[in-house]
């Protein structure tokens, strides 16, 4: 893994947490915490995959026209965003649906002729890479590896090519059962990070908020992604720890988290345990499944199989001790941005609503898989799952008690007035 791979989550967090907190003072560090470890992206920041440094990248042009956006239009941010948008297609080609998004951000002001232009000649340039490597070793610069991926290895490496010959680079149209697989499948992102169900309730508070602009991107991110990995006939990428081409709309929904956090927070604490926990098996032992579920982490934690950490190259024996350090950090992280975040008491209805979604999500852990059709579901290979389920359920009640009977920071209760009105009233 090189320095920008290793590197980029920490930027991504960081321009996250910094956006986060000019849309939500206060929150950021909070959204920032649970993107970096309670989505997949944790994941595939610690693999050597391109999604976590090409969608830092493309987040950071985002970043950007929200900043050219607060004050007087400034054609030379226009350009920077547009170099990132096109430098993101060069890790990865997937990613340029969000330039193509983007695009429509940076022309939606005065003079859109010449914003338009000056985005468009920033992401060609910083698509020349990526342009360059194709001409090389393809013969044409808008000719793509994609269309010939390897379909079967056999000895030469490369037997049989033609992966993705299926309609445009093996898009068709979106299925049903490619919605599913994504969302509610047993590896879906909704089943191992439900916090990610309140990020639509997010975006529509920052839309009713009046961040229109950044909503609306959000919103047409997500749908775009979606779209496309329903339509693929690999909907989860292969044998993942999820939807790998959904990643770029995490930061996005990230974002949402923020709002959400703040006006919700029992439910955004019920529904982020869970999503953790799972998060951190995933890493502690190897995140790729093949077609195994997740079931398949657990197993592997069971026997021991973690993930060699720098003590283990320096010669510990102990996997378990070798990998205490990550652990620790982890917790410290999750403590730091608890104490930093100036939570609210949540109301009635929100604890309410926090104990329903926790259910919610359990059975949905128990059902999804066998309603999409999923090979394998938590029943398969013991009770292991299950048991993690109930582990999550009792840390969340924990942790929503904790909530409720703590001492609210200073202006957390004024923090909370503004959004009263935009969310659900409480009893």
């Amino acid at each position: 893994m090189s320095d920008g791979e290793a590197s980029a989550p920490l930027r991504q967090r960081a321009d996250l947490e910094r956006l986060a907190d000019r849309l939500e003072p206060g929150f950021g560090t909070a959204a920032a915490v649970t993107l970096g470890l309670a989505t997949i992206l944790a994941t595939y920041a610690a693999e050597f995959f391109s999604h976590a440094i090409s969608t830092a990248i493309a987040f950071a042009a985002f970043a950007l026209l929200i900043r050219e956006r607060a004050g007087a239009p400034r054609l030379g941010l226009v350009a920077a965003a547009g170099l990132l948008a096109g430098l993101a297609v060069t890790f990865e080609v997937q990613v340029g649906l969000v330039g193509v998004v983007l695009f429509g951000l940076a022309v939606a002001r005065a003079a859109p002729v010449r914003r338009a232009g000056t985005y468009a000649a920033g992401a060609v340039a910083g698509a020349l890479p990526h342009l360059a490597f194709n001409w090389w070793m393809l013969g044409s610069p808008l000719t793509l590896a994609y269309g010939d991926a390897v379909a079967r290895i056999g000895s030469s490496g490369h037997a049989e090519i033609g992966l993705n010959d299926d309609g445009f680079f093996g898009i068709t149209l979106p299925r049903l059962d490619g919605f599913g697989e994504v969302l509610i499948g047993g590896r879906g992102l909704l089943v191992l990070s439900p916090i990610l169900a309140l990020a639509a309730f997010g975006t529509y508070l920052m839309y009713r908020r009046g961040r229109r602009a950044e909503a609306l991107t959000i919103g047409a991110v997500a749908l775009a992604y979606l779209l496309y990995n329903a339509a693929y006939w690999q909907p989860l990428g292969g044998g993942t720890p999820g939807p790998r081409f959904m990643t770029p709309v995490l930061p996005f929904l990230a974002l949402g988290l923020a709002f959400a956090h703040r006006a919700r927070p029992a439910t955004a604490i019920a529904l982020a345990v869970p999503s953790l926990l799972w998060m951190l098996v995933a890493n502690l032992t190897y995140p790729l499944l093949g077609y195994e579920g997740s079931v398949e982490w657990l197993d592997r934690l069971a026997d021991g199989a973690i993930e060699h950490t720098v003590l283990t190259v320096l010669g510990l024996e102990s996997n378990w001790i070798a990998i205490a350090p990550v652990v620790l950090a982890i917790a410290a992280a999750v403590a730091l941005a608890a104490a930093a975040t100036p939570w609210p008491r949540p109301t009635a209805a929100d604890l309410r609503l926090a104990i329903a979604a926790l259910g919610g999500w359990a059975v949905l852990f128990a059902l999804g898989p066998a309603i999409t059709n999923d090979p394998v579901t938590v029943f398969d290979g013991g009770a292991g799952a299950l048991w993690l389920v109930l582990i999550s359920v009792v840390l969340a009640l924990a942790a929503l008690a904790a909530l409720r009977y703590r001492r609210p920071g200073p202006g957390a209760e004024a923090a909370l007035a503004p959004v009263v009105l935009d969310g659900w009233r409480s009893s």
